[in-house]
């Protein structure tokens, strides 16, 4: 009665455009307290952005004043002008760097998006989650894990990234390049390992700047990677929606990082860590492929529920 694999893709919203990935139901480890497992399996490949169009500068040494260094640099837009950019320092890659990075960018994403707690509670009538087969005594409900699988090329990825190297005094910047995943490709560099804090004065909040929250590239990121959009455009934020009306922008004008108030805000699509129930999309409508049922017949729970008794 279980479709144990689909592979496809699925659009959850036009922001985002349609995402693959290849999601396997298993209740081998469900019991009368353990549940199913909606696993996605996103197939990756990582490559070294090349920097050939990077500025070339030579500076003073600072240990020899009779020596210059090599650095290079790329320029990115500062602002809503063609002519406002700024330069990023940056290198060349070496594989162990490289490979490290990669190991990075898997370990984050899964911690991440394999440890939500989001759970699906199928409908009440379909048997295909009784456990046991034979004279049941519970429904599995569903939880929700996720995992990357690194491709071999790039017709065996359903999303290619690549990396960047930061140098200098950037390194750690966060947002010293843009980041970016979605609808097949994305731009990932070595800043966004970093986690940084959130601040009250980013969402809006009146009173004192206090922290309220952390934030991760990583996390966000691979949001996009299996088709979730800004949280704003998920809780149809006015002002996302309107944003989106008027200016080319799309899901991500600014306002659509936020959402009508500080939780939706602070929701991993938005500017922050939290999970809510808007997170589930990408497996809730991967469930009914797998169990022939309709997506209106399930209901999603934010934290995991144990197998319902019979």
């Amino acid at each position: 009665m279980i479709k144990p694999w689909v592979s496809k893709k699925t659009l959850i919203n036009e922001t985002v455009g349609p995402t693959y990935y290849n999601t396997a139901l298993s209740k081998e480890s469900g019991n009368v307290s353990t549940n199913a497992r909606l696993t996605i399996y996103l197939r990756v490949l990582m490559l070294a952005n090349p920097i050939p169009a990077a500025l070339t500068s030579e500076l003073p040494d600072p240990s020899d004043a009779t020596k210059k260094i090599k650095k290079k640099f790329v320029l990115v837009p500062n602002g809503n002008s063609k002519t406002d950019v700024r330069a990023v320092e940056v290198q060349d890659w070496t594989l162990p760097s490289f490979e490290f990075f990669k190991g990075m960018v898997k370990g984050l994403a899964e911690e991440f998006w394999d440890n939500t707690e989001l759970c699906l509670i199928p409908p009440p009538d379909y048997r295909g989650l009784d456990f046991p087969e034979k004279n049941p005594t519970h429904q599995l409900n569903v939880d929700c894990h996720f995992q990357i699988v690194w491709a071999k090329g790039i017709s065996d990825a359903h999303i290619v990234f690549w990396g960047t190297c930061l140098s200098g005094a950037g390194a750690t910047d966060v947002f010293a390049l843009p980041s970016s995943a979605g609808s097949g490709w994305g731009m990932l560099d070595t800043g966004d390992l970093f986690t940084r804090s959130v601040m009250s004065s980013e969402i809006g909040s009146a009173g004192a700047n206090v922290k309220v929250g952390e934030s991760n590239v990583i996390w966000h990121e691979f949001g996009h990677a299996i088709g979730l959009p800004h949280i704003g455009v998920t809780s149809r934020h006015q002002p996302c929606l309107q944003g989106m009306a008027s200016t080319l922008d799309g899901g991500n004008f600014l306002q659509c990082y936020l959402g009508p108030n500080q939780s939706e805000s602070l929701n991993v699509m938005g500017l922050g860590d939290k999970v809510s129930t808007r997170n589930s999309l990408p497996w809730l409508l991967r469930a009914p492929e797998h169990t022939d049922t309709h997506v209106l017949d399930w209901k999603v729970s934010p934290t995991i529920r144990p197998p319902r008794k019979l």
